[in-house]
């Protein structure tokens, strides 16, 4: 339990039973910076968003089912309808008879690892794909991002598992899409990472860093701005990345640092963490070119 940023002591509390009728499916509490309140990840969309398990139209358009959805709880609350924490007053469905109380955004199929920019306090997420398209989300309250209507900015065909040049599923003019995307032919499983407010590499300044869990480069990856989305290199020999990512974090000076591991799950003893700096000799990166180069510190 996260208490102002900082793990309480005691026995751990319980506070949400979910049901989970899809193996790949998992909830994930997200700490976040000190008070803005506590979120947290409920993944949806196993397949498809189809079938035995799903919606009518998908968990993630369901707003009476928890999963492909993004919670807000306040974990020092109690007026939740177990009593284990609580809902916030701001919360954009509350008191909703066609909404789940604690869903703060929906329309989502994996979206794997949010966080909050330590500076203006906005929530980004990365968002796996299905077949053709990984995305970044900017979070807002109430935001409908789409799946399974649409994989990132195209239209998206359940029936066929691929994108569509015309609406399958209903599409209303609410949906939010992506502030960046790209094809999985490029890159495989997003994992969302965080604004780069650290001093070491001032060409990051204000800079979304993440990465990508599969794919036969693995790469790490800056967003520029206007959607665009750079390569990372490692080192002037651009060496790859053999492990995979597992999840990014920051420390109090902004700095960012990143997981991987030679395995899939959460088994071995190969996990290593990195953390993000320039190259040595060289006090910042470009990121204007094709590539900026930094190099990579074992903790």
């Amino acid at each position: 339990i996260m208490t102002s940023g900082f793990a309480g002591p005691g026995t751990p509390r319980n506070l949400i039973d979910a049901l989970l009728s899809q193996g790949a499916i998992n909830l994930t509490i997200i700490a976040n910076t000190p008070g803005r309140g506590a979120d947290d990840r409920i993944d949806g969309g196993s397949g498809n968003d189809q079938g035995n398990g799903h919606s009518a139209l998908g968990n993630a358009q369901d707003t009476l089912n928890v999963l492909g959805t993004i919670l807000r709880i306040d974990v020092e609350g109690t007026n939740s309808s177990n009593g284990k924490y609580g809902v916030p007053d701001t919360s954009p469905f509350m008191n909703d008879v066609t909404k789940i109380d604690e869903i703060y955004a929906y329309g989502f199929r994996n979206p794997y690892r949010m966080s909050f920019d330590a500076l203006t306090g906005d929530l980004y997420s990365g968002d796996v794909g299905q077949r053709d398209i990984e995305e970044l989300n900017l979070i807002t309250s109430g935001g409908n991002y789409g799946w399974r209507a649409k994989e990132g900015c195209y239209f998206f065909d359940a029936g066929v598992t691929e994108i569509s040049g015309h609406p399958v599923d209903p599409v209303t003019a609410d949906l939010i899409d992506p502030i960046a995307q790209y094809d999985r032919g490029d890159g495989i499983s997003i994992i969302g990472g965080y604004v780069y407010r650290g001093a070491a590499i001032p060409g990051l300044a204000g800079r979304y860093v993440f990465g990508e869990y599969a794919g036969t480069s693995r790469r790490l990856l800056v967003l520029t701005g206007n959607g665009n989305i750079e390569r990372l290199t490692i080192g002037n020999d651009n060496r790859g990345l053999s492990l995979r990512i597992k999840g990014f974090g920051q420390d109090a000076g902004g700095e960012v640092y990143f997981c991987v591991s030679a395995t899939g799950g959460p088994t071995g003893t190969s996990g290593v963490v990195y953390k993000i700096i320039p190259l040595i000799g060289l006090n910042d990166i470009d990121i204007a070119g094709a590539d900026a180069v930094l190099s990579l510190i074992h903790i």
